[in-house]
């Protein structure tokens, strides 16, 4: 009898094991089709990051040799810096090579 009540909780708990999968499996898809949108739009940004970067720095040059458009132009390029920094650090912390794009979806 033992045996049959372990057989019966055992078929209990990987049925309840399957069900959490499928709900779970289910959420995560309605996840991701809730944030498609900003995916798209930061691939698209991420895409054209290089382009937007040195038209702005054209545009800041052309806009006059004055101090302010200099001015506007260096403290660009720290920011860039930054950022780039940020992202090294986040990728050496995080011990993968890619950093969020390296997560799995499972």
């Amino acid at each position: 009898m033992r045996r049959e009540e372990l057989a019966a909780r055992k078929a209990e708990l990987e049925a309840r094991i399957a069900a959490h999968r499928q709900r779970t499996a289910q959420a995560a898809a309605e996840w991701r089709e809730s944030v498609r949108p900003v995916d798209d739009a930061w691939r698209t940004l991420v895409r054209w990051k290089v382009p937007l970067a040195l038209a702005g720095g054209a545009i800041l040059w052309r806009l006059g040799r004055r101090g302010t458009a200099q001015a506007a132009l260096k403290w660009w390029g720290r920011g860039l810096g930054v950022v780039e920094g940020v992202r090294l650090a986040h990728k050496l912390l995080a011990g993968k090579s890619g950093g969020w794009r390296d997560r799995g979806t499972a």
